[in-house]
C-alpha cells in the first residue's frame, strides 16, 4: 500500500492509499464553455503530489486543442493536443506535479499550459499537458514567459498544445498546426516545434495584432506564430511534445532524469484523440464522447470545440510491449 497527499488545481488535499494497478489520478477534457461546478474530475489545471514509498505508474497526457472560431468541417479546425505515454519510475518523498492544459478560446491571453494568446478571431493556443519532478505547484492560472511554474530542467513529460487557428477565410492560410509528439506541426507563416534548445521557451507565441493571427501551442519547445506584421488571419503552430532521454540522443538540460523513464512513446495530435475518454460523458454537457471532435452550434456559428488536455497516471509494473513502447526513448524515433 502506497500513500499520496494530492493536492488540485483549487488547493483542496486529498489523502489517499493505493496499490497494485490502481487508479491514482485522472483528469481533465470538456471544453472551455462548460461550467464545471463541484465537479473536479474535468476541466483544466495542475496538481501536485507526493507518495511515502517509491512506485512505478503509467502517465499518459494529452494536450489541449488551440481555438477555431466560426469552421463547420472537421478539416478547418484547430491544431489538435499531441498525445504521450509513459512508464515512470516515481520517487517517494519527492513532490511531482502534472498538467492539463487548458483549450484555446478567443481571448488576448495565454492559456494555463502555456499556449500563446490569439488576437482578435485568432485562437489562443492550446496548453500543454505534462509530468514534471521537484515542483510544488497547483493551480489553473495562464502561463507566460514571465510567470511560467515550471522549468525544462524538470520536465519527465510533456504533450504539446495545439496551435490557434487564424480568423480568416482562406482555409489553407488561417490553419493552425498540431502538437507535438517530438515535432509540433508548423503553420501557414510559422515553423514546426522542434527538440531544439536554442528556443527553449515551454510557452507558445502569441498572435500579432497585424490581424486575426493565432498563437502557438505551448510545448518542450512552444509552437510559433506569425511574425510578418504583413500577413494576417494565419494560425499557430503546435508546441512539441517531449520525453526525457539520454544524452546521447540529444543534449538537453533535463538528460540527468532519463533513469526516470522505463518505456514511452510521444506522438503528434490527430482527431482520433487516442481514446481521450476512458468513461461515458453525458452528450447533453460536452461537445466529445467517443473520442472524436463533434460539431455544437451555438448563438454564433457552428465551432468544432476545442478540447482541454488530460492526464491519467495509474500503479502498473514493468510489463509493456517493447515493439510499441520504447524502452530506448530516441526523439530521432519520428512516429506518429
Amino acid at each position: 500500500m502506497i500513500n499520496f497527499s494530492i493536492t488540485n488545481p483549487n488547493g483542496h488535499v486529498l489523502n489517499k492509499t493505493i496499490s497494485n494497478n490502481d487508479l491514482l489520478l485522472s483528469f481533465g477534457g470538456g471544453n472551455f464553455d462548460i461550467s464545471y461546478g463541484d465537479n473536479e474530475d474535468l476541466g483544466y489545471g495542475s496538481f501536485t503530489f507526493i507518495a511515502d514509498e517509491d512506485f512505478i505508474a503509467w502517465v499518459e497526457l494529452w494536450g489541449a486543442d488551440g481555438a477555431a472560431y466560426g469552421v463547420d468541417k472537421m478539416k478547418d479546425a484547430s491544431g489538435i493536443g499531441g498525445y504521450t505515454k509513459s512508464l515512470v519510475n516515481f520517487k517517494k518523498d519527492i513532490h511531482y506535479t502534472i498538467t492539463a492544459g487548458q483549450a484555446g478560446y478567443f481571448r488576448n491571453k495565454n492559456t494555463h499550459g502555456g499556449g500563446g494568446s490569439g488576437y482578435m478571431m485568432g485562437g489562443q493556443g492550446g496548453g500543454l499537458s505534462g509530468l514534471f519532478i521537484n515542483t510544488e505547484y497547483y493551480g489553473k492560472n495562464e502561463w507566460t514567459d514571465d510567470n511560467c511554474p515550471v522549468i525544462r530542467e524538470n520536465v519527465l513529460l510533456i504533450a504539446g498544445g495545439g496551435g490557434g487557428k487564424g480568423g480568416g477565410n482562406d482555409v489553407k492560410k488561417s490553419k493552425a498546426g498540431n502538437g507535438g509528439g517530438w515535432v509540433g506541426t508548423g503553420a501557414n507563416n510559422s515553423s514546426p516545434s522542434t527538440q531544439d534548445i536554442e528556443n527553449s521557451s515551454l510557452i507558445g507565441s502569441n498572435g500579432l495584432n497585424s490581424g486575426n493571427n493565432g498563437g502557438g501551442g505551448g510545448g518542450w519547445v512552444g509552437g510559433k506564430s506569425n511574425t510578418d506584421f504583413r500577413v494576417k488571419d494565419v494560425g499557430g503552430s503546435g508546441g512539441s511534445g517531449h520525453i526525457v532521454h539520454k544524452e546521447e540522443y540529444g543534449e538537453q538540460p533535463n538528460n540527468n532524469l532519463n533513469d526516470h523513464i522505463i518505456a514511452g512513446i510521444t506522438k503528434f495530435g490527430d482527431f482520433s484523440r487516442q481514446d481521450i475518454y476512458k468513461k461515458a460523458i453525458d452528450k447533453s454537457k460536452f461537445s466529445i464522447v467517443s473520442g472524436s471532435r463533434d460539431a455544437v452550434k451555438n448563438m454564433y456559428k457552428n465551432i468544432y470545440m476545442p478540447q482541454h488536455g488530460r492526464f491519467i497516471i495509474q500503479l502498473s509494473n514493468e510489463d509493456f510491449d517493447d515493439t510499441y513502447y520504447l524502452r530506448e526513448i530516441n526523439p530521432h524515433d519520428i512516429l506518429g
